[in-house]
């Protein structure tokens, strides 16, 4: 699946998820189990919206966390 910016839409599997993020899918499938990333299972696999995605990291930036407030 090609997704881009522009559609805030798009259902991403754990893996176009983390590509997307630059990080592991092993971090991908840990948030979604810990509950600290939105997602949805369906059968026994994992979907994810990109606008879930990321809001879930709205305000999580180094320079959020050094500079709060």
């Amino acid at each position: 699946m090609t997704t881009t910016k522009a559609e805030p839409h798009a259902v991403l599997t754990p893996e176009e998820a983390a590509a997307y993020l630059r990080v592991n899918p092993q971090t991908i499938y840990r948030l979604l189990r810990a509950g600290r990333c939105p997602g949805v299972k369906i059968g026994r696999q994992w979907r994810i919206r990109r606008a879930d995605l990321d809001s879930c990291f709205v305000g999580h930036t180094a320079e959020d966390r050094a500079n709060p407030g």
